[in-house]
């Protein structure tokens, strides 16, 4: 439920940048809850009301507070960095809306922590532009500094306080998306036209395609312009999605073990047929071999040894699943 909640760092420094308001401490208080205010309302107006009706944020002490009924004169934040966390009565259908409804705030400059396809990301925007950030047209070196890994406790506490009204629906209705935690993925996660693109994903049981969806989220995350101008993740999928092998022949969508060991000659056992064709064909190929735990929500990427364990421990029970992944224009 914390993918919901959106943080934002801003300063109201100018609201009360003048001599009057120097040495009078609450007036100072009045003016920044006016100004955080009238911030809240044109927030609330541009994402259409859809926020629940509370927000919080961080005291001096950096203790997590209601606004505007804990702003107290003693503990009031530092005028020029206030924290202030909101949440979502439901989960954005096109996550890229957030960065869109941000950019559209342009009378405003603040720093914004959110959820992005499976990560928490910073971005800056500054009148309607971007600053430094996710999305930023002139990233730095590294994108990956504007993950955010740190201070997740504080989203985990907003979420105990907006859980305390009784009105938030928060528990996990029936047919909800599960949500999955996924280590780091190392790929490579490539295109087919540029000779890559294939993604193995690996399963016991039945295969969890929400779980497909928020690999692909996480690994697929660059932008292209769409037909009509707007930004559009650029990454489709083949259907059906074919891997080639030498072992096996053509392995198409979805086989359990036993049936791509049908297609493989000797007298050895299944399990060891399946683990020379994984070896040999996918990893030894460097194509990225992902395992999906339904039982834990947990999804990370195996290499030689930890795919030993997980046919050790599941044996028979495997299955594969193929996907290919290329630009959208070259589908």
């Amino acid at each position: 439920m914390t993918n919901r909640i959106i943080k934002i760092n801003k300063s109201f420094y100018d609201a009360i940048d003048s001599d009057e308001l120097w040495d009078d401490k609450n007036q100072q208080i009045k003016v920044l809850i006016d100004a955080v205010n009238k911030f809240l309302s044109d927030l609330s107006l541009e994402f259409e009301n859809a926020f629940i009706d509370k927000t919080l944020f961080l005291d001096s002490n950096n203790v997590m507070k209601v606004f505007p009924d804990e702003f107290e004169n003693k503990l009031c934040p530092d005028f020029e960095d206030v924290s202030l966390f909101m949440m979502l009565d439901s989960e954005m259908e096109r996550p890229a809306d957030i960065d869109e409804k941000f950019l559209n705030m342009s009378e405003y400059g603040f720093d914004a922590f959110y959820w992005f396809f499976s990560r928490r990301i910073k971005q800056a925007y500054d009148c309607g532009e971007y600053d430094t950030g996710w999305f930023s047209p002139y990233p730095a070196d590294d994108q990956e500094q504007y993950i955010i890994q740190e201070n997740q406790n504080e989203y985990e506490e907003a979420l105990k306080i907006f859980q305390k009204d009784n009105s938030i629906e928060l528990e996990k209705e029936e047919g909800q998306q599960k949500s999955y935690e996924i280590e780091a993925l190392k790929g490579p996660f490539g295109y087919r036209r540029e000779g890559g693109g294939i993604v193995i994903y690996m399963f016991p049981e039945n295969l969890d395609y929400d779980a497909v969806k928020q690999v692909v989220e996480d690994a697929y995350y660059e932008y292209t312009e769409g037909e009509d101008g707007e930004k559009i993740l650029d990454w489709v999928e083949y259907d059906p999605s074919i891997l080639k092998t030498e072992m096996a022949g053509d392995i198409e969508d979805e086989w359990t073990l036993e049936e791509v060991t049908e297609m493989i000659n000797g007298k050895d056992s299944a399990t060891t047929k399946f683990e020379r064709f994984i070896t040999k064909e996918i990893l030894a190929k460097d194509i990225p071999l992902i395992f999906i735990d339904s039982d834990k929500n947990k999804i990370f990427q195996l290499d030689k040894e930890s795919f030993k364990d997980i046919i050790k421990k599941y044996k028979k029970q495997l299955s594969i699943f193929v996907r290919e992944y290329d630009h959208v224009y070259d589908y």
